[in-house]
């Protein structure tokens, strides 16, 4: 898929490009290895998305890439990064950008710079990265600027960001908008990318189950990864089911659970690679999720207080593109009437997708069980009540 991408990238002209990569598949690898042979076909490449770190990082994949292949690349960044990389020259005004697009072959900016009347034509190209997240009126600013577009993301994780009332399919993204009512994109439609590096087989069962399909794949070498702990004897989905009450965004009994069954799991617990290479089990290797900053306050507490501050702890949203070993899904609330933002939240699907994709060998659910038995109005609380429900059916409970 990745040879169809390129050959494809290479032959648009005045059309678009479709590209949806599951977690794991390697998307951002794919857009760099892309854009590097745009340019090396002597075509002017633009990078966009909606915040400065995912172009920042995609810029700097290309770089690295260009590099590794000695292939000469000049590119310019309109950003003023904490930590600017010595081949990537930077410029905070916009007029400079806009000046200077012409004598680059790539040029990272947010849609903000896209959009100016004097960046009209000025790229052959334009790669508009976590498409799932840019909605269709921000995308619709800036294809004046290319002959030619290439969507990268997937909307199946988290979803555009929207505030205020907006009419009816303007606050969807733009890639949702070629998704249409569907969960992958269909072949006449872009590609899509179906095979995951990162997930073991038993994880990537229920991920592409539950939202690619069926379509998404373990790559070739990702059951050679193992892991060995006491609590979590193998690879797989699990459930640590915790009793509790009156929570609504922060449990310190599902934060205890946690801490525990961390340093079980690090107390002689070893992981195997996609290589079949051994390592000891670390605090790094662990990631654990909460819906809630509050909650994310209460594990880090408690981590702490059991020597293990080093794990890393964040919101689903902080999440979206890491990866571990072991990843540690906490919910937090007591009851479903207790969330504070509702069933939707908590719930959702998009949401779910991510907080259980990121561990490479296990993914591991903590969660009071009376979530399992939400009150279902409607065929929407139905769908997103499913995807726990299922979570736990194939899980083996710890």
């Amino acid at each position: 898929l990745e040879a169809c991408a390129l050959r494809i990238a290479l032959q648009l002209d005045g059309t678009v490009l479709p590209i949806q990569g599951p977690p794991g598949t390697g998307k951002t690898w794919t857009a760099a290895k892309l854009i590097l042979a745009l340019v090396r076909a002597g075509r002017r490449v633009g990078v966009t998305a909606m915040s400065h770190a995912v172009i920042d990082n995609l810029v700097r994949r290309v770089v690295a890439l260009a590099a590794s292949e000695g292939t000469p690349l000049r590119a310019l960044l309109k950003a003023e990064p904490p930590d600017p990389h010595p081949a990537i020259t930077y410029t905070a005004s916009a007029d400079e950008a806009e000046a200077r697009v012409r004598h680059v072959d790539l040029l990272g900016a947010t849609a903000w710079q896209w959009a100016r009347e004097g960046m009209a034509a000025s790229v052959d190209v334009l790669v508009i990265d976590e498409a799932g997240q840019m909605c269709l009126a921000d995308a619709i600013s800036v294809i004046h600027a290319a002959a030619s577009l290439v969507l990268v993301g997937d909307p199946q994780q988290l979803e555009q960001p929207i505030q205020g009332t907006h009419p009816d399919g303007v606050g969807v993204s733009v890639l949702q908008h070629v998704l249409g009512e569907a969960q992958t994109i269909a072949p006449e439609r872009g590609l899509f990318l179906d095979a995951t590096h990162r997930l073991h087989p038993t994880i990537c069962a229920y991920i592409s189950e539950q939202f690619y399909e069926g379509r998404l794949v373990p790559g070739p070498h990702a059951a050679r990864q193992g892991l060995t702990t006491a609590p979590l004897p193998a690879p797989g989905l699990y459930y640590l089911p915790v009793t509790h009450r009156g929570n609504q965004n922060h449990s310190d009994e599902e934060a205890a659970a946690v801490a525990d069954l961390i340093a079980r799991c690090l107390a002689g617990g070893t992981w195997t690679d996609d290589r079949g290479t051994s390592h000891p089990l670390t605090a790094s290797d662990v990631l654990v999720v909460a819906p809630y900053n509050a909650h994310v306050a209460a594990l880090r507490a408690a981590l702490a207080t059991r020597g293990l501050a080093a794990v890393p702890v964040g919101t689903v949203d902080k999440f979206q593109g890491r990866e571990a070993v072991i990843s540690i899904y906490s919910m937090a609330t007591s009851l479903p009437e207790d969330a504070p933002r509702g069933l939707g939240f908590l719930y959702d699907r998009h949401r779910l997708d991510v907080a259980t994709s990121r561990g490479r060998c296990a993914t591991v659910l903590v969660a009071s069980p009376a979530l399992l038995r939400p009150i279902c109005n409607t065929p929407v609380h139905l769908q997103l009540a499913s995807g726990l429900a299922r979570f736990v059916e194939l899980a083996h409970q710890i």
